[in-house]
């Protein structure tokens, strides 16, 4: 296995964001959307993996020359197909074929900490939270039921969350547009929400558990980019400091 295996998690009023995390991958943002992103893990004998996003969408699409790093030899269409037929592809495949099931059969968790800039007002109406992702146009990929956060995109209702464009011109200057998610993370607890609003921005946070799916690559304003599809377990509202799980929100 690729990375360990997955601890259920208990229905406990007593789970920590540790117990969330124990026998995942972690998703790491590098709140840098022109730079790669990658998951961490641990093989089985307890050293670190890190994969990032593109070697994710080279296992996932079985691109044997790009995930070795043999464009060198095989730089042509009649190269790359003639090399498909060799004793030498088939093994490196049967290796991607291998990873790819790992990937399939691991569960990973990503946690998106809330900006302290807004204050973390309960929607007595609704009953639950409001938060906003903004994400620059270069880097934004519209996939309908999928929360983008650059190439991380999770699976989430659409009825719970909207996107549009905003056209930052009117703010700063210049010609870049970003697109605003908005999410509702639904709560029907007061009491639980009262803890959550009295923390705020800046120690509350989104935990999700997730599966990949697949990857999918998108021509953007000036590359092509590798946006990574998921499969939702669970979505948590956790205090980032104290390690506090609030509630589960799916």
């Amino acid at each position: 296995m690729l990375f360990v295996a997955v601890v259920a998690v208990a229905d406990s009023s007593n789970l920590t964001v540790q117990d969330l995390k124990k026998g995942r991958g972690q998703f790491l943002d590098t709140k840098d959307y022109f730079k790669e992103q990658f998951l961490k893990g641990r093989y089985e004998d307890g050293t670190e993996a890190k994969i990032k996003d593109y070697e994710i969408r080279n296992i996932f699409e079985l691109d044997v020359v790009s995930y070795f790093k043999l464009g060198g030899y095989y730089d042509t269409d009649l190269k790359r197909e003639l090399f498909k037929e060799t004793d030498e592809y088939k093994q490196y495949e049967t290796e991607l074929k291998e990873m790819r099931e790992d990937f399939k059969n691991s569960s990973f968790y990503y946690i998106h900490k809330l900006s302290d800039y807004y204050k973390l007002n309960y929607d007595l109406e609704n009953s639950g939270f409001l938060y906003e992702i903004e994400l620059y146009e270069g880097c934004y990929a519209d996939f309908p039921g999928y929360i983008n956060h650059g190439t991380l995109c999770i699976e989430y209702a659409t009825k719970r969350f909207s996107q549009n464009k905003i056209d930052i011109r009117k703010r700063w200057g210049g010609s870049d547009y970003f697109y605003n998610q908005k999410i509702f993370l639904p709560v029907k607890d007061k009491r639980v929400a009262l803890q959550i609003e009295e923390a705020g921005r800046d120690q509350v946070g989104v935990l999700f558990l997730f599966k990949i799916n697949s990857t999918k690559d998108v021509k953007m304003l000036f590359s092509t980019h590798t946006f990574i599809l998921t499969q939702t377990e669970a979505i948590y509202i956790v205090n980032t400091q104290t390690g506090e799980v609030y509630c589960k929100v799916l």
